[in-house]
């Protein structure tokens, strides 16, 4: 099995398209299922100190598949079996409140749309001491029957998430009579002076 993928750098809203090929001529039993699909990997550590010094660790992971394209696969002995396969990142949306309880003074905050819309699409990775999170693109066949004393093929490769801007937030026009005039300019002098 081989997988191509035409780039591994999306916006929360993009369709990702993947090439696979797979060559079932050599197995004599039927491929039941390709799927194409985006992993989420999370990982939290978290680390307790007590009285005494000695620390506790726990750990929680989770791989979640987010988003994904199911073809039946390839029969027994089929030796050219090539498919495009597609997932629309735009599926993924998370619910996200209108207001927030404020931590200083207790009382209600409004979240602003821009936040609401960067908060609810695909968010980026994260490497952290205590929280990791990334996403993969994954490849995976399954058989028909017993295929416990074999790996199966795979293939798997990271994606990076870039954020994107609410496109509402933007193209907005002046007001009436709004005209600006300059301030005049200034000069800074940016020097580094060894001790």
């Amino acid at each position: 099995m081989s997988s191509e993928f035409e780039k591994n750098i999306f916006v929360p809203n993009e369709i990702i398209k993947g090439y696979v090929h797979v060559d079932n001529s050599n197995c004599t039993i039927n491929c039941t299922r390709v799927e194409f699909a985006v992993q989420q990997r999370f990982r939290m550590n978290i680390a307790n100190k007590t009285v005494f010094g000695e620390g506790m660790h726990h750990a929680y992971s989770i791989n979640k598949d987010l988003v994904e394209q199911n073809l039946t696969g390839p029969n027994a002995g089929e030796a050219d079996w090539k498919r495009e396969m597609q997932c629309d990142l735009s599926k993924i949306h998370y619910e996200v409140q209108a207001t927030r309880k404020d931590k200083k003074k207790g009382g209600v905050k409004k979240i602003s749309p821009e936040d609401r819309f960067m908060m609810a699409s695909l968010q980026p990775a994260c490497h952290s001491r205590w929280i990791h999170n990334e996403y993969h693109l994954v490849v995976k066949c399954s058989y028909d029957g017993c295929t416990c004393c074999s790996n199966l093929p795979d293939s798997d490769m990271q994606l990076s998430v870039v954020p994107m801007v609410n496109p509402e937030c933007f193209g907005f026009q002046p007001p009436g009579g709004w005209a600006p005039y300059p301030l005049g300019g200034f000069t800074v002098n940016l020097a580094h002076y060894k001790d």
